[in-house]
């Protein structure tokens, strides 16, 4: 099991956040910049609640939408992936809904 204060991010650009440490310099600061990533507050109801709105990019992977106090992908969201495909639309906690456009990369479905 992970530290509290520490969650691993694989699914967005294989990112370790340190959430505490995040969370008070988004409190403190209003934004979180590090490389490739900036995160803000976006709205709060209650801890568990909480969003935040931001982009990360890192080589070939490009993530801009909401989070959620997790730091998982939650709310409308866009992503391309490493190999140029593109999804814009829906996530729900770190997963794609099926509300959303995938477009694959062109160079890629050409190859095929």
């Amino acid at each position: 099991m992970l530290s509290p204060r520490i969650m691993k991010r694989e699914s967005i650009v294989n990112l370790v956040f340190e959430t505490k440490k995040v969370k008070d310099q988004i409190k403190q600061e209003g934004i979180y910049k590090a490389e490739g990533v900036e995160l803000k507050f976006y709205e709060n109801h209650e801890p568990e609640k909480t969003k935040y709105i931001g982009k990360i990019s890192t080589g070939k992977t490009y993530f801009s939408g909401t989070l959620n106090w997790k730091f998982q992908r939650d709310g409308y969201c866009f992503n391309k992936y490493p190999n140029g495909d593109t999804f814009l639309g829906c996530f729900a906690e770190d997963e794609r809904t099926k509300h959303g456009f995938y477009l694959w990369n062109p160079k890629r479905m050409a190859s095929n």
